[in-house]
């Protein structure tokens, strides 16, 4: 069976599993949502007070990687049950290209849609701001735009990866979540100069300052 086939193969199951296509959906629809609620509520507000408007559009970032934590997760996941993956073996015996070619359409379906989420999610909060807007030009913008595509797509690769380990993707989100998204959220709500060790180390080694902004931005639009 020849590695186009393979991958090919690989994408058909992305697509017709409504867990990972679900989840892959989300990343970009769930981010594009929070970002345009947060700006159409916040975000001229905000344009005076912050320091990194590059840094701040990326606040619905936060919310798009636990989308892409559950994409690559159950992506894997899906070959664990009812023996799907003997299946899968049979058709491709090499085990090499089989988890190669999973790890590729994981890796590929989440850039894509990573980076889609990134520049759609920056143009959409830039519309609020009118006159305050920033475009790619703005420096920082646009590697801050890849950059975070890039993210969403190690995210999802980090899950798979680990999930090959673990074999389901329950005790994976039953891990990662916790330790990406909860934590940085708990810790990061101290307001200190410098980060936490834990904040620094982590995957999302902005987690504190995104979340510290962001609590502060909401509970100022809600007085």
């Amino acid at each position: 069976m020849s590695v186009t086939a393979v991958l090919h193969s690989e994408w058909l199951k992305i697509r017709s599993i409504r867990a990972s296509f679900g989840s892959l959906i989300a990343v970009f629809a769930a981010t594009l949502a929070i970002t345009v609620l947060v700006y159409a509520t916040v975000g001229k507000a905000e344009l005076d007070d912050s320091k990194d408007h590059v840094f701040d559009a990326f606040y619905g970032i936060n919310f798009a990687q636990i989308a892409a934590i559950s994409f690559g997760a159950t992506a894997v996941s899906s070959e664990y049950a009812n023996g799907a993956l003997r299946i899968s073996l049979s058709a491709v015996p090499l085990r090499g290209l089989f988890y190669a070619a999973k790890t590729a359409a994981v890796a590929g379906a989440g850039l894509a849609v990573g980076l889609a989420t990134a520049f759609a999610s920056f143009f959409a909060g830039q519309a609020f701001l009118g006159e305050g807007a920033i475009g790619l030009g703005e420096p920082g913008a646009l590697r801050a735009c890849v950059g975070a595509g890039i993210y969403l797509a190690l995210m999802a690769l980090f899950a798979a990866g680990l999930t090959f380990l673990l074999r389901s993707a329950t005790a994976v989100l039953s891990l990662l979540i916790p330790f990406i998204l909860i934590v940085g959220f708990v810790v990061g709500g101290h307001r200190r100069e410098r980060p936490p060790t834990i904040c620094r180390t982590a995957p999302d080694n902005k987690c504190c300052t995104r979340s510290r902004r962001g609590a502060s931005a909401l509970g100022r639009a809600s007085r």
